[in-house]
């Protein structure tokens, strides 16, 4: 779990080529080498229920607590 109360940038262990940044109370896909983007394209999320999909890595960020709180699940 992440907070997303800490401005930070993430890749998942094994996927240098995605990046996962949290800046402001939200987080969002800044970076994949998947070929069409749309999980960069999702922008950044930080409503409750709020996720993204990079399916070409299997990455998945879902944004399951309120403002302030952790983010629930970066899975790969």
């Amino acid at each position: 779990m992440l907070s997303l109360g800490e401005n930070r940038v993430y890749s998942p262990p094994g996927l240098p080529a995605v990046r996962i940044a949290v800046r402001d109370g939200a987080v969002g896909f800044v970076a994949s080498d998947c070929p069409d983007k749309v999980c960069v394209h999702s922008g950044f999320l930080s409503l409750r229920g709020q996720s993204a999909v990079c399916l070409p890595n299997r990455v998945t960020v879902r944004v399951a607590a309120g403002e302030g709180e952790t983010l629930d699940s970066i899975t790969y």
